[in-house]
């Protein structure tokens, strides 16, 4: 796609001021993508964090977190609200931000070489 030059998310925003909101604009970056499959956007947001391509086994594990997340926040609207803030599609929207922190999280985003 003509993503594949994004530059990393941390390159561009060196200094964020809160981490919840810097979550959130990478959600929302991904929200407003092409694509509405989860492999797309799974794809994106590995591009748009660590500067890469995933490999079938990252994209499957991910897709399989979000899918589990999509699944638990329906049940706990209150969670969902809290972790996705205002807005609309709640469920989904607090689904990829878990997804978001999670990918935010991993030691290849945390520790740069």
């Amino acid at each position: 796609g003509s993503d594949k030059g994004i530059p990393n998310w941390l390159s561009t925003h060196p200094d964020p001021a809160s981490p919840v909101d810097e979550v959130q604009s990478v959600v929302q970056q991904l929200a407003a993508g092409r694509s509405a499959f989860v492999v797309d956007r799974v794809a994106y947001l590995f591009r748009l964090c660590l500067v890469r391509e995933p490999t079938a086994d990252e994209v499957a594990s991910i897709c399989k977190f979000f899918e589990g997340q999509r699944e638990r926040f329906p049940a706990d609207p209150k969670r969902a609200a809290t972790v996705a803030g205002a807005g609309e599609n709640l469920t989904e929207h607090a689904a990829w931000t878990a997804t978001a922190r999670a990918i935010l999280n991993l030691d290849e985003f945390i520790t740069r070489e």
